[in-house]
């Protein structure tokens, strides 16, 4: 019997004791995939032990996939766990949309660094928006026959609840591996910056809700966006000095062409100048720089900007961009990093919080001797 060959230690917590010898049992070929493993009651009567302490250490081996739980059949060592494979599943497919560059790039992060740990990587992306229900099917097939050792999941907002209740392999979720709010952090940032160097009259430009979007999952992304922005906005009218005009205007979905429409028509009318705008996101930032050519408006002269970047992502501008830069490869890192510590039972060390880093430019007047002053009227351009 298993717990036969299990020998306890006074001087090591007793759950930890357990778990440690079962993995070398199983490294070993002692225990072979697919063995039934006693209960939590058998655990605990035959080492006279709390019915507690013998859950704890079959829950966090269940935890790590190296056990699995069959309702009505028992606890089994996984046959999974030869598997090299971790599953990439998101809802929405980066390589089809077009707005999803930040999500490429993290996937081509995510492929070297599971290469780089020895783990090969799977994705599970649906072509369009009907596919969705068999990629998941696909994915829960794949687990359920041992081809999957864990699952990372990228885009996941309406499937949340599903990982909770039928992924029964180890899963982090981006979502939650991140402790701060990017979105939150960049418009406070930002509008301090664009405060620091004199501008008063601030717009904030962020991806609104469309309700012609052809899924929840991007109303759910763009609705994060202006609740975070809005969040952030109030956080800095508490903190900036001196008469500070900020408004916030709204695309219609996260796309360059959005954003070109938003700006000939707020800028058509006749109304106060903006002297600054802070963008929420790179491919916005592409309609709202080609707008003002197209309007004749010179950056940084007659308007400054400020934009959240994506680091290897050049945007086009008559003069180098002032950004705030996320970089997809420390993000990379330190997701998957969260994943192969449940892996590995190592504590599961908090979420640290990443902060985008700042890039001084010359889209924001940086280097100029003196401010040129800003036309307060549109037709004066």
């Amino acid at each position: 019997m298993l717990t036969e060959c299990i020998k306890l230690k006074p001087a090591t917590p007793i759950y930890r004791q357990i778990i440690l010898q079962i993995e070398e049992m199983i490294k070993k070929g002692e225990i072979k995939p697919g063995s039934r493993i006693p209960s939590t009651f058998d655990f605990a009567r035959q080492f006279n032990i709390a019915n507690q302490t013998a859950q704890n250490a079959l829950k966090e081996l269940t935890d790590r996939g190296i056990l699995k739980r069959i309702p009505q059949k028992g606890t089994f060592v996984s046959e999974s766990l030869s598997s090299g494979t971790i599953a990439m599943f998101s809802e929405r497919n980066p390589f089809s949309e077009q707005d999803m560059v930040f999500s490429r790039l993290f996937c081509a992060s995510a492929f070297n660094y599971a290469d780089k740990n020895g783990w090969n990587l799977e994705l599970y992306f649906p072509h369009n928006k009907e596919s969705l229900f068999k990629t998941v099917s696909d994915l829960e097939k794949d687990i359920n026959d041992n081809k999957i050792r864990a699952v990372f999941g990228l885009h996941t907002d309406t499937l949340t609840e599903w990982f909770k209740k039928n992924c029964t392999v180890p899963y982090i979720l981006f979502k939650e591996t991140e402790t701060a709010s990017t979105m939150e952090y960049f418009t406070y940032e930002g509008l301090k910056y664009l405060r620091g160097l004199g501008y008063s009259r601030i717009v904030l430009i962020s991806p609104g809700s469309n309700r012609n979007y052809e899924t929840e999952a991007k109303r759910g992304i763009d609705k994060k966006y202006e609740t975070e922005a809005k969040r952030g906005i109030e956080k800095a009218k508490n903190e900036i000095s001196g008469k500070c005009d900020i408004k916030l205007w709204l695309t219609e979905g996260c796309t360059s062409g959005s954003a070109r429409t938003l700006i000939h028509d707020k800028l058509s009318r006749k109304t106060v100048m903006p002297e600054a705008f802070l963008v929420l996101d790179d491919v916005i930032a592409s309609g709202v720089i080609f707008a003002l050519q197209e309007k004749n408006i010179r950056i940084p002269e007659q308007i400054a900007i400020l934009t959240l970047s994506v680091k290897g992502v050049e945007l086009l501008s008559p003069v180098p961009l002032t950004r705030m830069e996320y970089n997809p490869d420390e993000l990379a890192q330190k997701s998957f990093d969260q994943l192969f510590d449940k892996l590995n039972g190592r504590k599961l060390s908090h979420p640290q919080k990443y902060y985008p880093t700042l890039i001084v430019g010359k889209s924001c007047g940086e280097g100029l001797a003196s401010k040129m002053s800003k036309t307060n009227n549109i037709n004066g351009n």
